[in-house]
């Protein structure tokens, strides 16, 4: 490549991550509040480990699912929003205090709030993923990485989860003004609430910190996620363009599912990536790579693999009878 097709080549780099980021017909279609309880079991429990560790994961799971059930019955954001809070909350208050009991530590108070709080936190988390609300959703990935710069800044590990919950919730505003005020607004609480246990400066400095982590994290999931996933839908139609042919005439319909889960997963590890990179700096260090990219690729697998037989199954079904045509 001569000097000047790598000029031109630099300067396409902003209009292709601009058309990468722009949100596709089917992404933008997908808006709308449908509640799926297992969607906030595993968003929940995977909010929870990694911000929190297992009691926190634990929480998270059955707030999430518990949170999104309800959602599913009252078509209420606001209504399953409350439940899994409320529920992680509690459940993380009785799992800390489970676990000292069986290991022999103390069950001080502060142990017990820790539990309820990052509980919380991860149950408001699954809440908002089962709600399969687009905005809501890429919210949350924007919170995580506002949240991790927050709690490194801040010192205070809270934050992360409560910056995700609070992203995740200002995101479902309609307009980017509505996103930016309501994630400030619910990060300034989550973050004070966050720092209750360090006293009057930290949720001070929690209050300020949580308002900015989830407000900017409302703004920034969408398109990042959105560029993510255009570009590795892209990157994965053009692989199964190739492996697609080989499976159908090797191995059938198992391998035609087999390279679906395999899509599936490249689509989604990426997400883990992103996640699992932020938090190694939380003290989790490359577990927390790991287990985000082992966690969203089997995600992934299992979604795409579902896809693949269902069109499977679709191409299969023998095709209606066409009504005759009226005599006459």
């Amino acid at each position: 490549m001569n000097v000047s097709g790598i000029g031109q080549a630099i300067k396409s780099i902003p209009g292709r991550i601009k058309q990468y980021a722009t949100p596709r017909n089917e992404v933008a279609a997908v808006d709308s509040f449908r509640s799926d309880p297992a969607s906030g079991f595993i968003g929940g429990g995977i909010n929870g480990l990694f911000t929190g560790g297992p009691i926190a994961g634990l929480a998270g799971a059955i707030g999430g699912y518990a949170g999104a059930l309800t959602g599913k019955k009252t078509n209420s954001f606001l209504k399953s929003l409350g439940v899994g809070t409320a529920v992680g909350g509690t459940i993380g208050a009785v799992a800390a205090a489970a676990f000292a009991a069986t290991f022999g530590g103390p069950i001080g108070a502060v142990a017990l709030a820790s539990g309820a709080i990052l509980g919380a936190f991860s149950g408001a988390t699954g809440a908002v993923t089962g709600a399969r609300r687009g905005a809501s959703v890429e919210g949350t990935y924007g919170g995580y990485l506002t949240g991790m710069l927050a709690a490194s800044l801040g010192g205070n590990s809270a934050l992360l989860a409560a910056s995700t919950a609070s992203a995740g919730v200002g995101a479902a505003a309609a307009k980017p003004a509505g996103r930016a005020i309501v994630g400030s607004l619910v990060g300034a609480v989550a973050g004070a609430v966050s720092g209750i246990l360090g006293g009057p400066a930290k949720v001070v400095a929690g209050a300020i910190a949580g308002a900015l982590a989830g407000g900017a994290g409302a703004l920034i999931g969408k398109p990042i996620r959105t560029l993510i996933g255009n570009a590795m839908e892209d990157a994965s139609t053009r692989a199964a363009d190739k492996a697609k042919p080989w499976a159908d005439s090797h191995l059938g319909k198992k391998g035609r599912i087999g390279i679906g889960s395999l899509i599936g997963a490249l689509e989604m590890a990426p997400f883990g990536l992103a996640i699992g990179s932020a938090l190694m700096f939380t003290g989790l260090g490359g577990l927390a790579l790991a287990g985000g990219v082992a966690a969203f690729a089997a995600i992934g697998a299992v979604s795409g693999g579902i896809k693949q037989k269902k069109a499977d199954d679709a191409a299969e079904k023998p095709a209606p009878p066409q009504p005759k045509p009226a005599e006459g």
